[in-house]
């Protein structure tokens, strides 16, 4: 399963509304109650919490929903309302910090 399959978002979900589903789903599954379902949700929020690790998701992930790396930035770019391509030198900065 995908992280967004996990907290129950759309890949198009901003930081706020993961965030949201997040703690909803802590109030449902509390790590003293569930903790296996408590680690499983606590690892999708860590992959996707913020925008540069949503981007890395993307990006290097198997299990993201889309076929190709350039899909996945068209994506990003799309959800921001960016109409103009990355620099050279933010291209070169995120595939740097890609572990």
């Amino acid at each position: 399963m995908t992280p967004y399959e996990i907290l129950g978002v759309d890949p198009h979900s901003d930081d706020k509304a993961i965030r949201k589903a997040y703690l909803e789903l802590l109030k449902q599954f509390p790590p003293d109650r569930s903790p296996d379902r408590f680690k499983e949700i606590s690892g999708a929020y860590e992959e996707i919490k913020d925008e540069k690790k949503r981007l890395k998701n993307y990006l290097f992930d198997k299990k993201t929903p889309v076929d190709r790396p350039m899909d996945a930035l068209l994506l990003e770019m799309r959800r921001n309302a960016e109409r103009k391509p990355p620099s050279f030198e933010q291209l070169k900065e995120l595939l740097r910090n890609a572990e």
